[in-house]
Order: structure tokens, then sequence, then C-alpha cells
């Protein structure tokens, strides 16, 4: 057996595998510095993205003896690059709803190249954003993509620098006279209707749960992969059908005619035909989890409709659980024991229950009997398991009697550790005191290894 990081390399290169063509034994932290910033320059001239380093101990006698630290070795770290950043001018400032309401500014910029990738368009997020930042159309700001992937506006750039910025890019800017100041509408810009700020939220939100834009969000959420799954569903054509009035919620769908989808614009007989098909064939798909999911509740992802399913087995039984029912639930705390209820609470989304009902679409799920292995546990899987999918997982954890949660709580029991786990998990398994097993022992916890 190889005695080094180093002997893994080289007996993998011999084998005829592939291996990082930039890996390199370096001696000290002075060289791994000098490394570190040596590969920050020559980034942009590798045949791939990468976003930072990892630096290993050589010896693997040493791996032992540093041993795992929840999810993290102490044997490795990651040193991430500096975000990528450019300068550019807004051109304008535009609201937008999404699927819950929210009506969000966004920045329209003049396109900006930032790490291989045009740049156009970046969210504001909110107006206390906007008015903290200061920022106005017409002005000039830096921008970078976060994780070299989500652009945002870091700050505008001005005669007073902020955080050094202009001396760092070497600028010397001036606001321009026609720099005007942006405030969110007061109405909905898609439907005119009333626009709330709830206290103590940051959001403003379009009140009119039939707003086009919400509609047509929440149709597409409804055909995501996570929920539904309805292949063909894209933006394009959700516009279409419920700018023509076909469509009006998620269960109109389901009478949805070929005929009628192919008189759409870029569609044709067969592709209204092949439509049709998809979103009948997701009625197989409809699993309590992925329609707990598609309903597109406010704060309920897919970790949590996994577990609401779970707990209560139907959407019966979910839309008639009061909060303190509901707070009894991993994962659940007031704010999305709030938005569960509110949402039930309303007439339209109730006789949407009723349409998906007539449709064939009211999933169960049969709650484990007593006794299975996992009785009373509640567990938290992260990163990429070998002998099966976290959503396998998940449902090996509930028919043994588990609980299968989406996030570390001081009520989860075990955090198991697949590849890659997430950083924030393992960090609360730590804070927590939470138990952290890797597959194997996993495995055998519920008789399979």
């Amino acid at each position: 057996r190889p005695g080094t990081q180093w002997a893994c390399l080289a007996a993998m290169k011999d084998l005829g595998l592939k291996i990082c063509p930039q890996a390199c034994r370096l001696e000290g932290a002075d060289a791994a510095i000098q490394w570190h910033h040596d590969m920050e320059t020559r980034r942009d001239n590798l045949a791939y993205e990468i976003d930072g380093c990892v630096f290993k101990v050589d010896d693997l006698a040493a791996h032992e003896r540093l041993g795992v630290r929840a999810a993290n070795p102490r044997w490795a770290v990651a040193y991430k690059f500096a975000a990528r950043e450019a300068t550019t001018t807004i051109k304008d400032i535009r609201a937008y709803v999404g699927r819950t309401g929210a009506v969000t500014p966004v920045a329209e910029l003049e396109p900006v190249q930032i790490g291989g990738v045009t740049v156009t368009h970046v969210s504001l997020h909110n107006q206390d954003e906007i008015d903290r930042k200061d920022i106005r159309v017409g002005d000039t700001v830096l921008v970078e993509r976060a994780g070299d992937v989500i652009p945002h506006v870091v700050q505008v750039l001005r005669e007073k620098w902020p955080k050094g910025a202009g001396e760092r890019l070497g600028l010397i800017l001036k606001r321009p006279k026609g720099a005007r100041k942006y405030h969110l509408p007061k109405a909905c810009p898609v439907c005119g209707g009333e626009v709330v700020k709830p206290e103590g939220e940051a959001i403003t939100r379009c009140t009119n749960a039939s707003c086009p834009a919400q509609v047509k969000e929440s149709i597409q959420h409804w055909g995501s992969k996570q929920a539904l799954d309805i292949d063909g569903l894209g933006e394009k054509l959700v516009h279409q059908l419920v700018d023509t009035g076909l469509v009006r919620d998620v269960a109109d769908l389901y009478d949805l005619q070929a005929v009628a989808v192919a008189g759409l614009e870029r569609m044709a007989e067969k592709s209204g035909a092949n439509l049709i098909k998809a979103i009948a064939a997701s009625k197989g798909k409809g699993t309590l989890p992925r329609v707990v999911y598609g309903l597109g509740i406010r704060h309920v992802g897919r970790a949590t409709a996994d577990v609401l399913a779970a707990e209560f087995g139907s959407l019966g039984a979910l839309a008639d659980a009061d909060d303190d029912r509901l707070l009894q639930v991993p994962d659940v705390g007031p704010e999305v024991a709030g938005s569960i209820r509110d949402w039930f609470a309303n007439a339209k989304n109730r006789a949407l229950l009723e349409k998906l009902k007539d449709h064939g679409i009211d999933p169960k799920m049969k709650k484990p009997k007593g006794g299975g292995r996992l009785e009373g546990l509640t567990i938290v899987v992260t990163g990429e398991l070998a002998s099966m999918t976290r959503d396998e997982a998940k449902e090996l954890i509930r028919r043994e009697g588990g609980k299968a949660a989406g996030s570390v709580s001081s009520n989860t029991d075990y955090l198991v550790v697949g590849a890659g786990p997430g950083a924030s998990k393992a960090r609360d398994a730590e804070k927590h005191g939470t138990r952290t097993i890797d597959e194997a022992e996993f495995l055998k916890m519920v008789g399979k290894g």
C-alpha cells in the first residue's frame, strides 16, 4: 500500500487513470501560499473552471492520526480564490414577481464578462438592499460572481471609495448627474394588485394569488424535476398557456387537449400530443412528497416536503394540522408552520386540492409499522452515498421507523455523511453534539452492512 498521497496519485497514473496535471508536492506553508497565488493567476488559462485549491498532508499515516472533525478531515483544507469581479453600469432597474408573490428588483447591466460568462442582469434582492448600498440607475458598480456562479452588486463606485475599491481597481469615477433613485412600485407591476411588506420582512409581495406572474411561476414549479417532472413544460410554453387562458392553475394542465396545445406558437400536432402524454404520466410520479413540494408552499423545500409527507401521510391530514401539531415535526419552526397553515386556510388553495383530487392526484403515504430498526430516531443524510441515492436513503429511514430530516437540530440523533457533504450540516452536527456516522455504519444499523 502506498505510504503517501503523492504515491497514490503516481499509482493511479500508472494504471492509466487521469490525475490533476497541476498536482504537486510542496514543502512548508510559504510554498503552499505561493502556489495558491500562482494557480489563481493561471486559472483563466486552464481547460476547465476551478474556484480554489485543496492542500493535503502527504503522509497517509498522519491521516489516521489526525482523523476527521464532523464531516471535515483534519488532514486536508480547501482555499478558495477571490471572487471574480468587474465594473459595469446599471442601465435600468425593473421589478419581477415570483411564485410566492415576491416582488424583486433586478438591475439591467451593460453586458460585462466575468470569468468567461456574460452578465446582463443581477438581482438587487429588495428595497432595503438598494437603500443600504444607495444603488441608482446610471451608477457604475462593482459586480462579482459569488462562488463563481451567482452575480451580485458589491458596491457603487464613486468619489468616496468604500472598502478601498477605487484604489484597488485604479478607477476615479463620479456619480452621473442623471443617476436616479429607484423605488419598488406601489402596485404589482404585472397585475396591478396590492403589494405589501410584512412587518419584520425585507421582501415586498403581491397579494393577488391569481396574478399571472405567480400563476406562471407556480405551474413551472409544479412541472419541475423535483415536483411532478413534466417533460416539455418549459417557461415559454407555460407563458403561452396562461396568456391564452388555457391554464389558470396547475390542475388545469390535466384538462388540456392536444388540439388546443398544437395551436400555440412553435407547437405542432406531435409536440402537443407529447406534452399531453407527459402531463398524464406525471400522475404516476405524483408521490406525496413530490406533490407537497409541487404545491409551492412558502419555506417548504423538497427536504421539508419529504418530512411532512412521512409525518402526515396525506394532503388531508396535513391540511387539518394546527400549529401545535406542525411544530412537533422535525425541520418545522414557527415560520414554516405559519406558511403551511396559511396556504391550506386559503379557499382557492382548498379548491385547487379538490380539482387535483378529481384528476386522481391525492397521494397517500403509509406510515411504517412500529418496531423498525430506526424507531424513534431522527436522521439527516448529507453528501453522496455509494449504495443508494439520498432519496432512497430517506425512504429506507422511514421504512425502518425513523424520521428523515433535512437539517440538523438539537433533536437529530445521527448525521450520515457521504462524499462531498454539506459544510453547514457538519457545523450544525458539531454545534448540537449530533453523532456523525459514515455510510457503512448506517448500513449496519439497517441490517444491510
